[in-house]
């Protein structure tokens, strides 16, 4: 699998798709604080995509990090910059749900 670009609307996540070698694995989605992608990596493991769009998501970014490197229990980093994680899928496929009630999910 090559790299491909981050799906549309969401060219935040370009760099992250091109610089970690991800291919999409489903419809992304936003949150008010995150664009968030399920994607493959090169090797063809499910991981999620994360980027922080306000400081407090780039200081969880941060904890999640530093939780991943003393085994804390938190879903582990793989790869990660200023505000922008890669997580572990692990071997579940990604749904976004229904989302909260009333959003018309």
């Amino acid at each position: 699998m090559s790299a491909a670009a981050a799906p549309s609307g969401l060219s935040l996540l370009d760099s992250a798709f091109e610089r970690w070698n991800l291919v999409p694995d489903g419809e992304p989605f936003a949150t008010a604080s995150s664009l968030l992608a399920p994607v493959r990596r090169g090797d063809g493991t499910p991981a999620m995509l994360k980027h922080a769009l306000v400081a407090e998501e780039r200081i969880g970014n941060r904890v999640m990090v530093w939780w991943g490197e003393s085994d804390a229990g938190s879903a582990a980093v793989l790869e990660h910059d200023d505000a922008t994680i890669l997580l572990d899928g692990g071997s579940t496929s990604f749904d976004a749900g229904p989302g909260p009630a009333g959003s018309g999910r």
